[in-house]
């Protein structure tokens, strides 16, 4: 019977053997074969591997991302769609699907998979060439091959070892260092804004700084809300550039308070018991299909970082959002993008409290179907972006 050996780095490719086809989705390792070879790009096995993901899809994965916990009413699941999808799903399912038509059309009888270990904390990134191996373990009980997975270096496993028992742990005491840093560097939170302008990075910014100087023009109170997002950041570039707008700006840190923290820190907890029993309840695990397939397996990883960490995170966004919302009691709050957790998650807690939404667009391209909007209105830059979106049901 046949014998496929995947591949994702020229570096471990193995040597030459008669009875075996390299697979890869690398043109690194098919260009590094011989010629006399045999290699072949997983995705030559996919027609049309461009539209191979598409809104079902996108739409399944946020399905899988449901109804895992909540908080103060939010299913806070769903608010990582953008983060899941961009940086692990699109990818996932593309990988997913080339490999299973491979399989398919070859019928082997043993697969091989040379690749680097990856780490726990490591993104799939959409257009990734590495391998995810678990895939290959959720194929090989469907198609009954013997499978052996070949994951080099010392170091990876080390470190995957050693972040499986404090990672979760070391990067919250991280985030808290950086958030409270944050929070001392910047002033006192500012009260009273007719407008609240939240923004999670500084990238086309001209889309609103036009609309929120024309707005201080007509004497409406604007103030722009920065989240400095990110573990370990520290840069406060992008406040001062705000600044030089001529607006008021305030880091989303600086509403942080002990309640906040308190109080994930006690949901944190039960997200880590309420993972003890996830991770071991198979009809919770049926739910996890793609294309006839159940890829809990696959997914597992991936949800026990949730559990372990961003759950928590998304609580404190909660509870900041909510705080700042009392503090400054915006009459509407624009954003430029929904994308990023800490954004969509301010938007949901804004529509929760009754305060009015609008999302200007920020660039040319329609807003992508790899998450949704959680605005109550988008206003488009021409007719042509805006009959795309109230196609899709935007006001």
């Amino acid at each position: 019977m046949t014998t496929l050996i995947f591949v994702d780095d020229p570096e471990v490719l193995p040597e030459e053997s008669g009875d075996e086809t390299v697979v890869t989705f690398s043109e690194a390792v098919r260009d590094e074969c011989s010629a006399e070879r045999d290699c072949v790009l997983a995705t030559e096995y996919v027609p049309d591997s461009e539209e191979v993901v598409g809104p079902d899809d996108y739409a399944l994965m946020r399905s899988w991302l449901a109804d895992h916990a909540s908080h103060t009413g939010i299913d806070i699941g769903p608010l990582l769609q953008s983060q899941f999808i961009h940086l692990f799903g699109d990818s996932f399912c593309r990988q997913f699907r080339a490999i299973r038509a491979v399989v398919e059309a070859e019928s082997p009888g043993h697969v091989k998979v040379n690749t680097r270990r990856r780490l726990p904390y490591e993104w799939l990134e959409t257009g990734s060439d590495a391998l995810y191996t678990p895939i290959f373990e959720c194929l090989s009980e469907e198609y009954d091959f013997t499978l052996n997975v070949t994951e080099r270096g010392i170091t990876e496993r080390m470190k995957g070892s050693l972040f499986d028992v404090v990672g979760p742990f070391a990067l919250r005491g991280l985030e808290h260092v950086t958030e409270s840093t944050t929070r001392l560097r910047d002033r006192s939170p500012d009260a009273d804004a007719d407008v609240l302008v939240f923004l999670s990075n500084t990238n086309n910014l001209g889309a609103l700084v036009s609309v929120w100087q024309e707005l201080q023009r007509r004497g409406v109170e604007v103030m722009v809300v920065y989240h400095v997002f990110g573990v370990t950041n520290y840069d406060t570039a992008p406040l001062e550039t705000l600044r030089e707008t001529g607006v008021r700006v305030q880091s989303f840190e600086s509403y942080m308070n002990r309640s906040t923290y308190k109080i994930a820190r006690a949901r944190n907890r039960e997200f880590r018991r309420r993972w003890r029993t996830v991770r071991d309840d198979e009809a919770f695990h049926d739910r996890f299909e793609l294309d006839g397939i159940q890829v809990w397996n696959a997914l597992e990883e991936r949800f026990e970082l949730h559990y372990r960490f961003h759950y928590q995170r998304l609580v404190r966004f909660i509870q900041t959002g909510r705080h700042l919302i009392d503090v400054a009691e915006p009459d509407v709050v624009l954003f430029k993008g929904v994308g990023p957790k800490s954004a969509r998650t301010f938007a949901t807690v804004a529509n929760e409290l009754g305060v009015p939404t609008v999302m200007i667009q920020h660039g040319k391209s329609n807003p992508i179907q790899r998450f949704e909007p959680l605005v109550d209105h988008v206003a488009a830059w021409g007719e042509l972006s805006k009959g795309f979106l109230v196609t899709r049901g935007y006001d």
